[in-house]
This record gives structure tokens, sequence and C-alpha cells, in this order.
């Protein structure tokens, strides 16, 4: 059958129908779709995916079991130590001179060598791990943070949702940094098991 050329609307992919009888239309609607280029090519990509999951091929199974371990080991030292810095407030790169910092490498490449040292299991891990994938770049550590910062508050709303009562209080208080900066903090106050808690957001 001959591929007709693609409308540029995006009522298959975006806006859908509102109108049955215009989705059934021979010319615009689903029968037109069928023989159209982005639909053979989704068809195709959806039977490779379930002809590799059927047979077992797929990327996480292509990939050595041991290669595997090893760089999930990687990946999760690294998360852990981005995890002890954050949660014991010290300072990643150290400057906010991008050359200085490139030089000097801060707290976190300090106990990113430090561990090479100590762990040979990571040092092995690392010195295999393609390098456009070592996770030591400040936008990495940021992400990672941001996933680590939106896991504990979903584990506090957790714990409120679960109170005894539904009620909270939410607070807040501020300190002056050497520049004269306010640096606010927000916070939560709750009663959980006939005890009150406190959590900082």
């Amino acid at each position: 059958m001959e591929l007709q050329i693609e409308e540029k609307a995006t009522v298959f992919s975006k806006t859908g129908f509102s109108n049955w009888k215009k989705a059934l239309d021979k010319e615009k609607g689903f029968p037109s779709h069928e023989s159209s280029v982005s639909h053979i090519t989704a068809m195709k990509t959806h039977g490779e995916c379930i002809r590799r999951k059927n047979e077992s091929q797929e990327i996480s199974t292509l990939v050595n079991s041991k290669i595997l371990e090893e760089r999930r080991y990687y990946v999760t030292t690294v998360i852990e130590i981005i995890q002890l810095l954050a949660t014991h407030r010290l300072p990643f790169r150290g400057t906010y001179n991008n050359e200085i910092a490139e030089e000097e490498g801060g707290v976190f490449m300090a106990l990113y060598n430090y561990t090479l040292l100590k762990d040979s299991k990571f040092a092995d891990a690392a010195n295999h791990i393609p390098k456009n994938a070592i996770y030591t770049s400040g936008k990495i550590q940021n992400e990672l943070i941001e996933m680590l910062a939106e896991a504990v508050r979903n584990a506090i709303v957790e714990e409120i949702l679960s109170a005894d009562v539904p009620q909270y209080t939410l607070f807040m208080d501020g300190t002056r940094n050497k520049n004269g900066d306010e640096c606010i903090s927000y916070g939560i106050r709750f009663v959980k098991d006939a005890e009150a808690f406190e959590r900082i957001l």
C-alpha cells in the first residue's frame, strides 16, 4: 500500500478527536492514518519491542551481567557520595569561579578520589566505565540532588497522610550569612503516634 503524506495536524499524537464521525472519516480519520509513515514506524518499533521481550533480548539482558552489576555499583557509590555531602550541607565545588573549581575539584572530587583509593571495586568499575557516563559534572550532581530532594518530600507527604490528625503547621525561619543575605528554611510540624514531629522542607 502506498504511504500517504501526513498532514501537519497532530490529531493522532496530541489533540485527538472530539467527533467520532471525523475519526472514522476515510480521508482524515483512522483509515488514512493506518497507512501513514508514523503509524507504520510505530507498529514496527512496538513489534520489535515485543519480540525482544519474548526472546529475552532486552538491553538489560544483552549487557553482560558482570558489567551490569559493576556499573550499577559505580553509579550507586557516586549517588552515596552526593547524598553524604548533601545531608551534611557540605559544598560540592567550593567556589563560584568555574576555573578554580575545575582546578581544585572541590569536596566532591576529593571524596570521589578518596573512595577510588579505598574501594577497589569502585576503582575497578571507574576504570571500565564509559567516559561520557562518569556522573561527576555539576549538572549531573544538581539533577541527582533534586531527585534525592523529591524522594525526601514524598516521604514527608506520606508521613503527614498517615498522621493521627490531618492538620499540620507550616513554619519558616531565617538567618543571615556573612554577605548579609537572608537564608530562609521552611519546615512542617505534625503529630503522629501521639508524638510531635518536625521536618525541614
